[in-house]
């Protein structure tokens, strides 16, 4: 992902990348487990 579109990302809601996390952290403990 580019810097800029990450940036916007941020800019655009705090809250939005709370849930994106939620969201990986556990998709990726199923890849890893």
């Amino acid at each position: 992902m580019p810097v800029s579109g990450r940036f916007i990302t941020l800019a655009m809601t705090y809250r939005g990348d709370i849930y994106f996390i939620s969201v990986l952290v556990p998709v990726f403990r199923n890849y890893t487990g």
